[in-house]
C-alpha cells in the first residue's frame, strides 16, 4: 500500500527480527510512508542515507537483500564501508513475484486506468489536425485525461510525428 517515487534516492525497507517493518526514505517520500501507518527513518537531501539505514538495524547486518539492478556500486561500497563483511543477496526474483501479484482492488484500478486511457485516445485522436505540434497534441492528451478524472500520467506523453516516430522515448517538440 505504499507508492514511492525514489528515482535516484535510496529507499529501503528493513524487516527487523521482531517483525516490525521500518522504511528508510528520503524526506520527499516520508508522507507516503506515514500515511500507510508504517514506521520511517527519514533523511534529507545532502544527508547520508547509509547513516539513516544504520539507525534501522538493532546490530550490524550480516546480509542485505537488494534489487541488484538498482543498487549502484557507489552505494554498495558505502554500505560495505559502514558494515564490513556485509554480503548482498539479490531480492529481485522475490520483488518481481510480489509486483506481479495483484489483488482484486489492484486489478480493478488497472482496468479503470485502461478504460480511461482508451476513452482519452478515442477523444483525442480525431482532434489531432495537420499543423498541430507534437507538444500541443501531448498537452491535449494530458488535459483530456485530467478532465476525465486522472490525477496525472504515469510518465509524460510521447507524441511524435514523421521520422521522429522512430524515437521510442522521444520528447514532443514544436514539430
Amino acid at each position: 500500500g505504499v507508492r514511492l517515487e525514489p528515482h535516484e534516492r535510496f529507499v529501503g525497507l528493513v524487516l527487523r527480527p521482531n517483525r516490525e517493518a521500518v522504511w528508510v526514505v528520503p524526506a520527499l517520500e516520508a508522507e507516503a510512508v506515514r500515511e500507510s501507518g508504517l514506521a520511517a527513518i527519514v533523511y534529507r537531501d545532502g544527508e547520508d542515507p547509509v547513516q539513516a539505514l544504520a539507525q534501522a538495524f538493532f546490530g550490524p547486518p550480516a546480509a542485505l537483500f537488494v534489487e541488484k539492478s538498482v543498487l549502484s556500486l557507489a552505494r554498495a561500497e558505502a554500505l560495505q564501508g559502514r558494515f564490513p563483511g556485509l554480503r548482498f543477496l539479490d531480492a529481485t526474483p522475490a520483488v518481481v513475484r510480489l509486483r506481479r501479484k495483484k489483488d482484486a482492488a489492484e486489478r480493478e484500478r488497472l482496468r479503470a486506468a485502461a478504460a480511461l486511457a482508451d476513452a482519452v485516445l478515442a477523444e483525442v485522436l480525431p482532434a489531432i489536425r495537420p499543423g498541430m505540434t507534437e507538444r500541443a497534441a501531448a498537452a491535449l492528451l494530458e488535459a483530456r485525461a485530467r478532465a476525465r478524472g486522472a490525477e496525472g500520467l504515469g510518465f509524460p506523453p510521447i507524441v511524435l510525428t514523421g521520422r521522429r516516430t522512430a524515437l521510442p522515448h522521444g520528447v514532443p517538440g514544436e514539430v
